[in-house]
């Protein structure tokens, strides 16, 4: 995991409407998400592991699954969820090995990350942080 100074951090906003403008960039709400937290997340790169750009947010003032839903972001970071290829050997398509790692848990859920990936996540990060300026 790397963590990463922003802008965007602390500030506070309906959740709504970084619903409607981080999912028209790509951004999901990641399935960790509980009642009072949750993540916002964007798939990078699938290139023998999956690498996200991952916003985290908290509920401010009530629950998220409210209409009027307010949250406070926090820190975000790059996570990279290491598979294991032997898994899928006998599949050949990527599209029936993505089907079977839908399914796969991560060999390593917090994966090192390379230079590379880390410069990755910048451009990505500067729309999200222009969008929500």
């Amino acid at each position: 995991m790397y963590t990463f100074q922003s802008s965007i951090e602390g500030k506070e906003f309906p959740l709504v409407l970084l619903e409607d403008r981080l999912k028209k960039e790509g951004y999901v709400i990641g399935g960790g998400w509980e009642y009072n937290h949750g993540y916002f997340d964007l798939l990078l790169s699938q290139q023998g592991e999956y690498l996200y750009l991952r916003l985290p947010f908290e509920a401010e003032g009530g629950e998220l699954d409210k209409d009027d839903s307010t949250v406070r972001m926090l820190q975000p970071f790059l996570l990279c969820h290491q598979y294991d290829p032997d898994r899928d050997q006998d599949t050949s398509s990527g599209a029936m090995s993505a089907a079977f790692k839908q399914f796969q848990s991560p060999e390593d859920k917090d994966a090192e990350l390379s230079s590379e990936q880390i410069d990755q996540r910048q451009a990505a990060f500067d729309r999200a942080e222009r969008l929500l300026s």
